[in-house]
């Protein structure tokens, strides 16, 4: 294995073509870490991720009582399974993508508790 200079990974570096091993732990840490998008969102998560080969996993959000098991289940693989698609061109798009999915999440939930509590208040 050839040993890099520190000025050939600089060069790398700031062409994006080289990684610290730092950087993939980062990487590995972010794909692995739980989706609130795909727990949320569901199928539309999975539109919005590219997941075209695992469309069938619509079909149980749709059951009652097996679809809580899928949404987790999502949850937790769904930021894997859509990096091992493979149809992104690099990891800052991948994680913009799965970011602006969570933060859409998110505000669908408060919304959603928000809508229930006022709803409640007033019967």
């Amino acid at each position: 294995m050839t040993q890099l200079t520190d000025q050939q990974k600089q060069e790398l570096i700031s062409s994006g073509e080289y990684s610290s091993n730092e950087d993939n732990k980062t990487k590995t840490e972010y794909i692995k870490s739980f989706s609130m998008g795909a727990l949320i969102l569901g199928w539309i998560w999975i539109l919005f991720s590219r997941l075209y080969s695992k469309l069938w996993v619509i079909i149980p959000l749709f059951i009652p009582g097996i679809n809580i098991v899928f949404a987790i289940w999502l949850g937790v693989e769904g930021r894997r399974m859509a990096w091992e698609e493979k149809k992104w061109d690099d990891f800052e798009e991948f994680k913009q993508r799965q970011g602006k999915l969570d933060k859409t999440a998110g505000t669908l939930l408060f919304f959603g508790i928000f809508a229930i509590i006022i709803i409640l208040s007033y019967q």
